[in-house]
């Protein structure tokens, strides 16, 4: 390992925490680097994130987050009403002044939430640009103490981020990495590093003119510290909780009565 920030060679850059994997100078130069000057680069970790510290240390300074459910439902409706007033079907004429009033309220409700929302995302893409620079996208898999099983799926374009657990377990719960035949045990274990697995955080970033050692450090941040890590896992769902057991409100709730819920 090298001191903390360290090149290596040409394509490489460690600290104690992560590794970023660089475009190597030897490569020939794709067209799109030649013609853009889009280029690329793999953060890589092998602890977790705190999952706050990622959220606000990252997602939500540099990115505008985007529920993945909400954003369907809403473009599902805008394509709706879309049709309607394509089809000559849309709401007709109000029937009186209070239902005209509700309804120019309601799209001035939603006119300023478009504007202020475009005003966030320009201040947040000014503040991407000059700090880590023109990240267009990114994508991969992140690990995070309350989603300790599951693998987590991040990815980005512009200004928009959506961060969710897919699904999909990690490999090291497969069975057939325990029980398979030597070939399904290599292909699983593959990426297997003690204690935790293939448990980790891989995420490639492509842009212009990125400050690969600035995405690092912020990412860096958001990564468990020493003391952190040494809680272990039930230390991790003590305190931060795991999506998979009741939340604080849930368990109080559990209680036979009032008076057993106050004496708790």
């Amino acid at each position: 390992m090298s001191r903390d920030g360290d090149f290596v060679g040409d394509s490489e850059r460690e600290t104690k925490l992560s590794q970023v994997l660089l475009g190597s100078k030897k490569l020939q130069t794709t067209r799109h680097e030649a013609r853009f000057g889009i280029g690329s680069f793999l953060y890589k970790a092998r602890r977790p994130f705190h999952p706050r510290r990622f959220m606000d240390g990252f997602v939500m300074k540099f990115f505008t987050l985007v529920d993945p459910d909400q954003e369907e439902d809403r473009l599902e409706l805008e394509g709706e009403e879309r049709m309607q007033e394509d089809s000559g079907e849309s709401r007709g004429a109000p029937e009186n002044n209070s239902d005209e009033k509700i309804e120019m309220e309601v799209e001035c409700d939603r006119t300023e939430d478009i504007q202020k929302r475009q005003a966030q995302a320009m201040e947040k893409q000014k503040l991407r640009d000059d700090t880590i620079g023109q990240v267009l996208r990114s994508k991969g898999l992140v690990w995070t103490t309350h989603a300790h099983d599951l693998k987590g799926l991040y990815s980005q374009a512009g200004t928009a981020v959506t961060v969710a657990c897919i699904g999909d377990t990690w490999d090291i719960l497969n069975e057939k990495a325990w029980t398979g035949s030597e070939t399904e045990k290599k292909a699983l274990r593959k990426n297997f590093v003690e204690p935790w697995g293939d448990r980790r955080q891989e995420i490639v970033f492509i842009g212009i003119d990125m400050k690969a050692d600035k995405v690092q450090e912020f990412l860096d941040e958001c990564l468990l510290t020493d003391e952190e890590l040494e809680m272990g896992l039930d230390g991790w769902k003590a305190v931060w909780g795991d999506m998979f057991l009741p939340g604080p409100e849930e368990m109080v709730e559990v209680g036979s009565d009032d008076d057993d819920k106050d004496n708790r």
